[in-house]
């Protein structure tokens, strides 16, 4: 496959998960609009009608997206997981009470506890579709007639070299290192490439091939690939 093809594909796969993604959204704040008229309604009692909807719109969204941190990040998970806890708890408490003020009997436990559980479910499924969504593009050659050659670099001028990638590399962090090592021989294509092969989360390799790239220490050539630039 060329590697204008290559870059189609990837960017038709990039558009439909970003297209998915937009859906996600919407249906999360639908699920958020739920939440704040069910803690609205069972609150008003102790609350104003205003503040009461207020509180329930907050505790979906912000359960909403703490479950996107959670899967999204790899930093501050148990940050992340607590405020699905706490968050997630408050709004089915709220939200079982509201059913059972209705009467709904047993039922009110799932009645109460669907909408938190989609919120959580639906900013998990966002993060993973906006994470695959940046690996496709992330895979996306530059459309160049295909060539597993480098391109020429231009003439280095004389006296001491001011490229980036003339630093020492024992001054960059370990993790850049080894992203420049695993994109010798070969290289790798995808973050999820260099996830698997550096036994990272792809988080963790997004981040360091980024800090790579923009030291301009790695470039991605004709093959598609990332590659050494020196």
């Amino acid at each position: 496959m060329t590697t204008t093809k290559i870059a189609k594909t990837a960017n038709i796969l990039a558009a439909a998960a970003n297209g998915a993604a937009a859906l996600e959204l919407i249906a999360i704040l639908a699920v958020i609009a739920i939440s704040a008229w069910h803690v609205g309604n069972h609150m008003v009692k102790f609350d104003g009608a205003i503040m009461s909807t207020i509180m329930g719109a907050v505790l979906g969204l912000a359960n909403a997206l703490a479950a996107y941190r959670f899967v999204e990040s790899d930093q501050n998970r148990t940050a992340a997981g607590a405020a699905v806890i706490f968050f997630a708890g408050t709004s089915i408490w709220l939200q079982i009470s509201y059913y059972q003020d209705k009467g709904a009997g047993p039922d009110a436990y799932a009645l109460g506890a669907w909408a938190p559980a989609a919120e959580i479910l639906l900013g998990w499924l966002r993060a993973t579709t906006i994470n695959y969504a940046r690996q496709q593009t992330a895979a996306s050659p530059t459309a160049t007639p295909a060539t597993t050659q480098p391109p020429a670099q231009p003439p280095q001028p004389a006296g001491p070299a001011r490229h980036p990638s003339a630093s020492p590399t024992a001054t960059l962090p370990a993790k850049v290192r080894q992203t420049i090592r695993l994109s010798q021989n070969g290289g790798f294509a995808t973050d999820r490439q260099l996830a698997e092969m550096a036994g990272w989360s792809e988080t963790t390799a997004r981040r360091y091939r980024r800090q790579a790239e923009e030291l301009q220490l790695i470039a991605r050539n004709g093959d598609g690939h990332y590659h050494p630039t020196a």
